[in-house]
């Protein structure tokens, strides 16, 4: 309650950067407040930096060099806490909004190395109920886990992807990313369980029809 009062009595456009700064993360660049709101960057860096020199909310980081060469500000909240009143006290229409803008934001200034932010890229996605995005990442996602040897974590990421396929329509692009999935979940749990377990042997079988349902696939060799 304290809180909220302190966000009422800020100034209607701080109050809807702040909100938008809870949908990009605990640490965030301007650039994402500027993607969810549709606003100026200048201004909201402007407005940023304002309330970190008051220390009201956010602090400032310092800048951050995007993937395209562009230095933006960075910024966190002081407190977690203040971070998820913003958020809840937006409607959940308005909130898929955000994430949706954010997401697809990010997908332009990654450009070409958008797999690496994989998982902040999923995240938006899911939460903007853009399940098939954000399926997507999952996999790189996981991809890049394998990567690091973070064997239990690509397995998780791996099943949240599958989970989210799942509220999909039964398409042919939906099996193929079901296809891609399942074999990104079969190499971690290999490494983790093993060859002759039982999970792995379904992940495989799964996939097998997978690629029975889609005729000549390149993956059906590795299957």
């Amino acid at each position: 309650q304290l809180i909220e009062t302190q966000v009422d009595r800020l100034d209607v456009r701080d109050q809807r950067i702040l909100e938008a700064a809870s949908i990009a993360g605990t640490e965030f660049p301007a650039a994402a407040v500027s993607a969810a709101l549709e606003a100026d960057l200048a201004d909201v860096e402007v407005r940023c930096e304002e309330l970190s020199r008051r220390h009201q909310f956010i602090r400032e980081l310092g800048a951050q060099l995007l993937p395209n060469g562009q230095a933006v500000g960075r910024f966190a909240f002081v407190h977690a806490l203040y971070r998820q009143v913003l958020y809840d006290r937006m409607s959940a229409s308005r909130r898929m909004q955000l994430h949706r803008r954010v997401g697809l934001r990010g997908e332009e200034l990654y450009g070409g190395r958008a797999n690496e932010f994989a998982a902040e890229l999923a995240m938006h996605f899911e939460q903007a109920a853009d399940y098939e995005r954000a399926a997507r990442y999952l996999e790189h996602a996981a991809v890049n886990d394998m990567q690091r040897s973070a064997y239990r974590e690509a397995i998780a990421v791996s099943r949240r992807g599958l989970e989210l396929l799942a509220m999909l329509p039964d398409t042919d692009e939906r099996a193929r990313q079901e296809l891609r999935l399942r074999i990104t979940l079969g190499a971690p749990l290999i490494a983790t369980e093993g060859y002759a377990t039982p999970e792995v042997g379904s992940v495989y079988r799964e996939a097998r029809g997978l690629c029975e349902r889609l005729g000549t696939t390149p993956e059906v060799s590795q299957v």
